[in-house]
């Protein structure tokens, strides 16, 4: 969970290469040894605000690690997206009973509740197929005006771009986002 006291999603202006430079970067690892990624920080609390699941009584609450884990997420989506094997991920973006009943994601945003709400469209709409492109987001009757005032939302927007741009002629891509899923790890504090 991205708690209240985060600041926004902001790796997704093309300009400062963050996004290209962390994908690529993965791309060019051995993916045939495990890696750490460096640490993460964050602590466990067992409040949850009233519009999160009762389910759900703990969450790693990040205090630094989002961006990377935002990017990282985002990711795991597009390469579900455009796996061989469509749906191949979806387990590590969403349960099985959040599919039918409110599709929170596994990566909560409580900075704003747009935030948490675009991501399930997110997922629902974009991440399980490839019918819609992703510049035609911004039509879908899913995408509600307020999403253009989360700075959060926009800069995933942006960070779509640059991955499908990433992606577009890779052939393992499977391979990949296994290598992702079980051989990146972080330390964690």
């Amino acid at each position: 969970m991205i708690p209240d006291l985060q600041r926004d999603y902001c790796w997704g202006n093309p300009e400062n290469n963050l996004v290209k430079g962390f994908v690529d970067g993965l791309l060019e690892m051995n993916h045939n040894q495990s890696i750490t990624m460096g640490l993460i920080y964050g602590y466990y609390n067992n409040y949850m605000p009233d519009y999160m699941p009762d389910y759900m009584p703990e969450h790693l609450q990040l205090c630094d690690g989002q961006q990377r884990l935002t990017t990282l997420f985002l990711l795991i989506g597009m390469l579900n997206r455009y796996s061989d094997s469509q749906g191949v991920f979806k387990k590590y973006l969403i349960s099985e009973e959040e599919m039918e009943d409110d599709k929170e994601p596994y990566l909560l945003y409580s900075i704003r509740e747009s935030t948490l709400y675009f991501l399930s469209d997110l997922i629902t709409h974009i991440f399980f197929t490839n019918e819609i492109e992703l510049k035609l987001i911004k039509e879908q009757a899913w995408y509600f005006k307020d999403y253009d005032l989360d700075p959060s939302i926009q800069s995933m927007l942006a960070v779509l771009v640059q991955i499908e741009e990433i992606l577009v002629n890779k052939t393992d891509i499977n391979d990949f986002g296994e290598f992702l899923l079980h051989d990146l790890t972080f330390l964690y504090y």
